[in-house]
C-alpha cells in the first residue's frame, strides 16, 4: 500500500520511497524538465515539437508565446524544489541516489517490455508495429515526452479515474475493475494516436502493439509507481530511437 503525500515517511529505502506519492513525483519531474526545455530550445532554433499529450505547452504557447512557456518552465522547477522541501519536512531526506535505482528498474523494464512486445506481435498475423521517428534531437525530445505526458494523461488520471469510477461509484470488485480500466485506458492510449490532424494513419499492427504496451505501463504503474512507469515509457523510446 502506498502512503498518502502527508504522512511522515518511516521506511527511506527505495523499494518504500519509490512508491510513495509525493517521492514519485519529485523522481518523474526531471523528464518534464528535460522535454519542455527541449520544446523551448528547439523553438528557438526553428523546431516546433510538443507531444499530443502535452496539453499544457500546447494551451501556452498560443496565448502567452516562448516567454509564458519559459515562465511555465520555471514553474515546473520550482514545483520540483517545494516538493523536494515537502519531502524533507515530512522526515525524507531526498537524495540524487535515488535516480541510481530507478534508472537501473526502468532500464530492465523497457528492455523487458520490447522482448514481451515483440515476442507476442511476431506470433500475431500481421506485421510487427513502427516505431518513433528517425533519430534526430526533435524525436529525443518527443520520446521524454511521451514517458511523462503520456503517463500522466493515460495512467495517472485516466487510469486511476476509471479505477475509481469502476469501482468506487459503480461498486465493481477491486480486482475486475482495475483490470477493466487498464484495458479501457490501453485502448484510448492506442487510439490517441490515430487521432487529429497529426494522428498516423490506422493499422491494427500498431494499434495492437499501443494496447499492449498500454496494458504493461499500466501493470507498472499499479504495481510500482508513477515514475516508474514514466521512465520505463521514455527509455523504451528511446531504445526504439536508438536502435
Amino acid at each position: 500500500m502506498t502512503s498518502s503525500a502527508s504522512e511522515p515517511i518511516h521506511d527511506d529505502s527505495y523499494a518504500a520511497l519509490s512508491r510513495d506519492p509525493l517521492v514519485s513525483l519529485v523522481l518523474a519531474l526531471p523528464l518534464l524538465v528535460f522535454y519542455q526545455g527541449g520544446v523551448v530550445v528547439l523553438l528557438l532554433s526553428g523546431v516546433h515539437v510538443i507531444n499530443g499529450a502535452d496539453v499544457l505547452t500546447r494551451f501556452v504557447l498560443p496565448h502567452w508565446g516562448l516567454k509564458g512557456l519559459v515562465v511555465l518552465d520555471l514553474s515546473i522547477l520550482a514545483l520540483l524544489l517545494a516538493a523536494i522541501i515537502r519531502l524533507e519536512r515530512r522526515g525524507a531526506r531526498f537524495r540524487l541516489g535515488l535516480f541510481v535505482p530507478l534508472l537501473i528498474e526502468s532500464a530492465v523494464y523497457a528492455a523487458a517490455l520490447g522482448a514481451v512486445l515483440t515476442a507476442v506481435l511476431e506470433r500475431l498475423p500481421f506485421a510487427a508495429a513502427a516505431g518513433l521517428p528517425e533519430g534526430n534531437a526533435a524525436a529525443l525530445v518527443l520520446s521524454i515526452g511521451a514517458g511523462i505526458h503520456e503517463e500522466l494523461v493515460f495512467r495517472l488520471a485516466l487510469l486511476g479515474g476509471l479505477g475509481f469510477v469502476l469501482v468506487d461509484f459503480l461498486g465493481m470488485g477491486e480486482r475486475s475493475g482495475t483490470v477493466l480500466a487498464m484495458a479501457l485506458s490501453s485502448l484510448l492510449f492506442a487510439g490517441a494516436h490515430h487521432l487529429g490532424a497529426l494522428g498516423e494513419p490506422f493499422a491494427l499492427s500498431t494499434f495492437v502493439f499501443r494496447f499492449l504496451a498500454g496494458m504493461l505501463f499500466c501493470a507498472i504503474y499499479k504495481l510500482r509507481s508513477f515514475a516508474v512507469a514514466a521512465w520505463t515509457h521514455a527509455l523504451y523510446d528511446v531504445y526504439v530511437l536508438v536502435l
